[in-house]
């Protein structure tokens, strides 16, 4: 096949572009992919944003030896990242089918082979399957449709909560087909008013750091459960 040659020669001589396969193309990508392959290849694909906002703090962060996982992981770019700094297992859950099926193609491409990406809606009955040191919510938990529910799954199964958001978020739900429900708004005037709502909504777990601000006026901030 002369288009299946003219790809892997593309793929020797440089990134392959995943904008060019099924699962890549005519899609809105949110995480800007450029990632090295088990073989010594390179894999890309242009997002809308990329790791540069974060990997300054997440480098501040230690994940040596956890279990860590990673909710509405899109493609999994923050979870293999995190798996790179020492976490011994990376996992990711997205929502949306199609993105967790490139995910997880990606994580196979990975020389680590971190972890899995599955699909799955926190809140929307068990989506967790076994216990975790950490739990990554990167702009994600103002999205869900039912918090609470998911914020006692999440507070189930982990001993610290990295939460990156900002302090006006607005919240949206992807039905699948096409459909989008706009969700109520968080707008809060102080970061002590955020991280007062967090632990309200996550019993048991308390405001232990602030790392600081990455891109978009986020910050990531850390809860851990008492006496953990």
């Amino acid at each position: 096949d002369p288009g299946l040659e003219e790809a892997f020669l593309k793929f020797i001589e440089g990134p392959f572009d995943l904008k060019k396969t099924a699962l890549g193309s005519n899609r809105n990508i949110y995480h800007s992919i450029s990632e090295s392959t088990r073989d010594g290849g390179r894999i890309c694909l242009a997002g809308e944003r990329d790791l540069s906002g974060r990997a300054a703090i997440l480098d501040q962060i230690d994940f040596t030896g956890e279990r860590v996982l990673d909710v509405g992981c899109n493609l999994g770019a923050v979870t293999r990242y995190v798996r790179s700094r020492g976490a011994s297992v990376a996992d990711g859950i997205e929502f949306n089918p199609l993105d967790a099926k490139l995910g997880q193609f990606l994580h196979c491409l990975s020389p680590e082979t971190p972890g899995r990406i599955t699909h799955g809606k926190l809140g929307e009955g068990r989506a967790i399957s076994g216990t975790y040191d950490t739990v990554l919510l990167f702009s994600v938990f103002h999205h869900l449709l039912n918090p609470v529910a998911a914020a006692q799954e999440i507070g189930e199964c982990c001993q610290r909560i990295l939460l990156e958001a900002k302090l006006n978020e607005a919240g949206h739900w992807y039905g699948g087909k096409g459909n989008t429900h706009r969700l109520p708004k968080w707008n809060f005037k102080y970061w002590d008013e955020l991280t007062a709502h967090i632990e309200r909504i996550f019993p048991g777990f308390k405001f232990k750091v602030d790392y600081g601000k990455g891109d978009r006026g986020r910050k990531i901030l850390e809860f851990r459960k008492e006496g953990a």
